[in-house]
């Protein structure tokens, strides 16, 4: 565990490793429960894996997510591929012309994107034993916007969802 926990420092800690090598560390099969809230309070919770493996291609890595169990099971064989290490710079194909753009960052993997009326930000935090995952969810549209004049115009969003998991290494 001392060799996964020093590359993940080095990782975090210096320049770009090259191509896919930052993700080392996060090689392997991961589950946990995500739990998903709106701000009104309401709750569910459904199992999630995630596993990181080398492909056929070397410079992609499988990415497959699963969410919930048994036949209800969602399966989503995604690919992760350097776009631009050194600038942190990652891509999410779906691969059904899907690609979503990632960046890498404090050991923090983050997309940003929209899709339909809805804003999202998704995160995976790689720590010593977990990988924590995260993703809010809002409305495209402002539900406010202040500021101006002397001050920068600020715009604001109805939060729709927050989901959040820590992972566990199996």
């Amino acid at each position: 565990m001392r060799t996964a926990l020093a590359l993940l420092l080095l990782v975090c800690t210096h320049a770009r490793a090259a191509s896919l090598d930052a993700f080392e560390p996060w090689l392997g099969m991961w589950s946990g429960t995500v739990t998903s809230t709106t701000p009104d309070g309401r709750s569910f919770e459904f199992p999630m894996r995630l596993e990181i493996a080398p492909s056929d291609d070397p410079e992609r890595l499988d990415w497959t997510i699963t969410y919930g169990e048994g036949e209800s099971a969602q399966r989503r064989p995604y690919q992760l591929l350097a776009v631009d290490p050194d600038a942190g710079h990652y891509r999410i194909d779906e691969r059904d012309s899907i690609e979503l753009d990632a960046y890498l960052a404090a050991c923090t993997l983050v997309s940003v994107f929209e899709v339909n009326d809805s804003q999202i930000v998704t995160t995976y935090r790689f720590g010593d034993d977990t990988l924590e995952f995260g993703i809010v969810a809002y409305d495209s549209e402002p539900t406010a916007t202040t500021g101006g004049g002397d001050a920068p115009e600020v715009r604001s969003y109805a939060v729709t969802s927050v989901q959040r998991a820590v992972l566990e290494r199996d």
